[in-house]
């Protein structure tokens, strides 16, 4: 390998650039958000959410500008005993300034409900005329559901300050810390504040609203610099395609596409406390699946209300997340709270 001899400092290089069209549409304010591979860049403890196996592919030009194309391909995989693993691998740039990203990511349970990620990461840099150099870098991550409707995550990119050989600088360390709000059955509402070494802090928001099961539309504001996104998906079964548009308030628009696989799995069950006793590896209660009995062995449920459940279910449809209980007449939130870590719900196809 050829060391390379910077004209320039090279903090400027391996700047953030969202993964998929999902996270750039809802502000790149993903580290609390539960479910899909942008846990690779934005806080890797996510990654022990996914619902199975998924692969993602992204494609943009930042500011229009032919030259700064962005490629992105990632991959996420939870398992039940060997944790949930992601892997990425990013490239920027033409070839007289080339960024290539690696990334493995690996997920474990903490205890109920929260979870602790770390990446391995080996940037290249490559300059025409200059040479090219590595740095090796470690990502860590916490996410914890402090609430049956709120998440709460924190990570920091680059912890060991990683360097280029032959110069002192390197990829920046970022710090983040988030909350994700599930406050309605299909809304999901994202903030983040998110600090560099070398930049102001910056304030983040995003929302995702899911229309049926096929259709998503997402929003998204940041500030340091000021841009505001929008973005919509498609799914349709295991696929589905995202877009998003970009402002900026010096720069060209952007556009941001990126083509997803899920393959919905079984989520890793972990210990769930109940009260004061604790349950180890409690067969869950699927929602949208149990009979009416089943459904009465859950506390404070009685025939009533277990069959106001099948009759909300069989009206409307498959529950997507355990939340849409608060949909059905008097399922209060104390109910709600005391069901929380006894109830899950199978894919839906």
């Amino acid at each position: 390998m050829v060391v390379m001899v910077f004209p320039l400092p090279a903090f400027s290089a391996f700047e953030e650039k969202a993964l998929t069209a999902r996270a750039a549409g809802m502000g790149e304010s993903l580290t609390a958000a539960t479910g899909d591979v942008n846990g690779i860049l934005y806080n890797p403890a996510n990654l022990r959410f996914l619902k199975g196996l998924e692969v993602s592919s992204g494609y943009t030009r930042l500011f229009h500008m032919s030259d700064l194309v962005h490629h992105a391909l990632a991959f996420g995989l939870n398992t039940d005993r060997l944790g949930a693993w992601g892997f990425s691998y990013r490239q920027f740039g033409p070839s007289v300034f080339q960024e290539k990203e690696l990334t493995l990511s690996h997920s474990v349970f903490l205890f109920s409900n929260a979870a602790l990620g770390y990446s391995l990461k080996s940037s290249h840099l490559q300059m025409k005329r200059y040479g090219s150099s590595s740095a090796w870098g470690i990502d860590i991550g916490l996410l914890g559901r402090i609430h049956p409707l709120c998440d709460m995550g924190v990570s920091v990119q680059n912890i060991n300050h990683p360097r280029f050989q032959g110069i002192p600088e390197g990829p920046e360390q970022t710090m983040r810390a988030g909350f994700g709000f599930y406050l309605f059955q299909g809304f999901i509402t994202c903030l983040d504040m998110v600090k560099s070494v070398n930049s102001d802090m910056s304030y983040r928001a995003g929302q995702e609203i899911s229309l049926g099961q096929v259709l998503q539309l997402r929003f998204g504001i940041q500030t340091k610099p000021n841009r505001y996104s929008a973005g919509i998906g498609f799914g349709v079964k295991m696929l589905a395609i995202d877009y998003a548009f970009l402002t900026h308030p010096y720069l060209e628009d952007q556009h941001h596409v990126s083509l997803s696989m899920k393959w919905p799995g079984v989520v890793p069950e972990k210990r769930q406390e109940i009260g004061q006793k604790e349950t180890l590896f409690l067969d869950k209660i699927d929602i949208n699946k149990a009979r009416s009995d089943e459904l009465e062995r859950l506390p404070g449920i009685g025939p009533v209300m277990a069959q106001k459940i099948i009759d909300y279910r069989e009206k409307n449809g498959s529950f997507r997340e355990v939340i849409g209980l608060l949909n059905i007449p008097r399922f209060h939130k104390n109910l709600f709270l005391k069901v929380y870590p006894l109830i899950t719900v199978s894919p839906v196809q």
